[in-house]
């Protein structure tokens, strides 16, 4: 088995649109979704434009999650949760910050094929960055064959983002970022690349490629391929989909 994309889900809904709100609602029932089956891994990432806050999901959808980041770095607050999916949505996930209601940007996505004991073999860091025209994640290793490394990002600006080292969509095509306008608008990207042999992802460059220099923050990790998992694919296993609802 491989590791495979399975389905995603933006916010907003329309690229470069204005979005306000406490909440990030993922919505199970979007196209796509009704291809996840039972131990399928889910990650939910949120990012809010607002100098101090904490996250949490506030509604499980009859999920486990587990919070891998909540932080605020350069006035972006910032949140990574993963479930191993049961195989029953009982409600929409829902991601709440305890601030106001800032722009906000958010990203699920799901996979087949990913370790449900430990879905990251390597555990997802993130760290500041100063304003820049780009942000540079230092190379890192892999520990196991077949790997997913995922690099991702945030900037205090509706930038969009172009990125290097094979890196590509989670869906592997299309855009890499999502974007949120009006007034105080922001941004994210989000990025994966196969490593079949363990070892050194090599340091990877997120451009910002309108709009900066700006501040913000990056982020990486790498998915863990199930025992037996083969080499990584690009075709998608259940659905043609790729979410904009």
């Amino acid at each position: 088995m491989a590791i495979t994309f399975v389905a995603e889900y933006v916010v907003p809904l329309v690229d470069d649109a204005a979005e306000s709100s406490a909440s990030f609602v993922f919505d199970k029932d979007a196209a796509g979704w009704s291809s996840l089956v039972t131990n399928d891994v889910v990650i939910m990432f949120a990012e809010y434009k607002v100098a101090s806050t904490t996250c949490s999901v506030s509604t499980t959808g009859g999920q486990t999650w587990t919070e891998n980041l909540d932080a605020t770095l350069n006035g972006l607050a910032f949140a990574l949760y993963t479930c191993v999916f049961n195989g029953t949505w009982t409600a929409d996930p829902v991601v709440t910050n305890t601030g106001a209601s800032p722009p906000r940007t958010a990203w699920a996505a799901g996979f087949t094929g990913v370790d449900t004991t430990t879905p990251w073999e390597v555990a997802p860091v993130a760290q500041a960055q100063a304003s820049a025209s780009s942000y540079t994640e230092a190379t890192w290793n892999t520990t196991n064959n077949n790997a997913w490394a995922v690099v991702g990002g945030g900037a205090n600006d509706d930038n969009t983002w172009s990125v290097d080292n094979s890196f590509v969509a989670v869906s592997g095509s299309g855009n890499i970022y999502r974007r949120t306008a009006g007034g105080t608008d922001c941004s994210i990207a989000l990025t994966r690349k196969a490593i079949p042999t363990a070892g050194a992802v090599g340091a990877t460059v997120l451009t910002l490629a309108t709009l900066g220099p700006d501040s913000g923050w990056s982020w990486h990790g790498a998915l863990k391929a199930a025992a037996g998992a083969a080499a990584t694919s690009l075709i998608y296993p259940r659905s043609n989909y790729i979410l904009t609802r």
